[in-house]
Parts: C-alpha cells; sequence; structure tokens
C-alpha cells in the first residue's frame, strides 16, 4: 500500500515537474522574442529618425548650395531612400503581431 501511494506520488512530482519546466521555457522563450522585437523596433526607429533627419539636413543644403537639376536627382534618390527605410520599418512592425501569434 505505502509503495503504491509512493509511486503515485512520484509520478504526480514528475507530471508537476515536467509541466512546470515546459511552462517556464515557453514563458521565457515568448519573452525573449518579445524582448529581441522591442531592440528591433528600437533599433529601426533611430535608424528612421536619422535617415530623416540626414535627408532634411542633404535636401536644404543641396537645394541652397547646387544646381536645381542635381538637386532634384539628388532629392529624389534620398526620396527612394527613405521609403525603402519606411518599408522596412513597416514590415518589421507587422512581423511583430505575426510572430507573437505562433
Amino acid at each position: 500500500m505505502q509503495a503504491c501511494n509512493k509511486k503515485g506520488y512520484l509520478h504526480l512530482h514528475l507530471h508537476l515537474h515536467n509541466h512546470l519546466h515546459l511552462h517556464l521555457h515557453n514563458h521565457l522563450h515568448l519573452h525573449l522574442h518579445i524582448h529581441l522585437h522591442m531592440h528591433i523596433h528600437l533599433y529601426l526607429s533611430i535608424y528612421l529618425y536619422l535617415s530623416i533627419s540626414l535627408s532634411i539636413y542633404l535636401y536644404i543644403s543641396i537645394s541652397l548650395y547646387l544646381s536645381t537639376s542635381l538637386s532634384l536627382s539628388l532629392s529624389l534618390f534620398l526620396s527612394l531612400s527613405l521609403y525603402i527605410s519606411l518599408y522596412l520599418y513597416h514590415s518589421a512592425s507587422l512581423s511583430l503581431p505575426i510572430s507573437l501569434s505562433l
């Protein structure tokens, strides 16, 4: 009788241990995933801010000092680079809820 109780207790203990271990593993994995995405968002925000600031600064400088045709072509190039950085930031923003649902 006592051996049966001991076996049942051990089985319950192992079951609870495995359940807790799995729950902790999933929780830590999700937390790490969110933390990583928050860092990516932070770096992309800084990159986006710097690229916008640099684009505005260069556009003003070029408009003031160079000819109109050259400044126009360069401003188109800067607009394109700004659009690409905005697209990258937007796609990273969209990937956050998708990865959390997985």
